[in-house]
């Protein structure tokens, strides 16, 4: 999936629209497995935070199923283009990463690679995500899909276009916590440990 767009170009109105097409079931299945991330983490088979996991494969999950899936104007939309390019760019350093960790190994290149890339590639992916909501809400506005509207059994209204709008919001909010947990990660992976192994190692050779 991720030859298919990267090897597509991008300047290509045809291509950017076949994206979608070419690649939107292999990328509803991978957003779909991906729940198991929260399964994982909370039987502890990888070290990680549940709040931020979870609070990804939310964020994921409502923006491919609820936006995305349902509105095929914004399905040609250069924008899904890049948004999987950098899910996907995201994953191919990460679920390896994981991989060798069960294994108990580590390359420190990829390590690296996983502790740096999201540097660039969370904060576009963040913004392209913004983005295609924005867009969407008035089509959602319009079509009411997903709302509920009164009179009803349960005397309850919800209005998705609304929905949106609060979660915009909370999303500003929600990736600045996430880029500054990520922040904290790398600074423990990268710079504090390496400095306390050179600290380990110095002092067993003045003994």
């Amino acid at each position: 999936m991720m030859l298919t767009l990267w090897c597509g170009d991008f300047s290509n109105i045809d291509s950017v629209k076949n994206v979608y097409e070419v690649t939107g079931k292999m990328m509803k299945f991978c957003v779909f497995i991906s729940l198991l991330e929260i399964v994982h983490v909370y039987l502890k088979l990888v070290k990680a935070s549940i709040l931020p996991t979870a609070a990804q494969v939310f964020g994921r999950s409502l923006i491919l199923f609820g936006v995305i899936v349902p509105n095929a104007v914004v399905q040609s939309n250069r924008a899904v283009a890049m948004l999987f390019a950098c899910w996907s760019a995201i994953e191919i350093f990460r679920y390896p990463f994981y991989i060798l960790g069960l294994l108990g190994r580590e390359i420190y290149v990829l390590t690296w690679l996983r502790y740096t890339a999201w540097i660039l590639l969370y904060p576009a992916g963040f913004a392209i995500e913004g983005s295609i909501i924005y867009n969407s809400i008035p089509y959602f506005a319009k079509t009411k899909l997903w709302s509920l509207q009164l009179p009803n059994v349960l005397n309850f209204a919800f209005d998705f276009s609304i929905f949106l709008w609060i979660y915009l919001v909370v999303m500003l909010s929600g990736s600045s916590y996430l880029l500054m947990h990520m922040w904290r990660q790398r600074d423990r992976k990268l710079v504090s440990k390496p400095n306390k192994e050179g600290m380990s190692r110095n002092k067993t050779k003045s003994e």
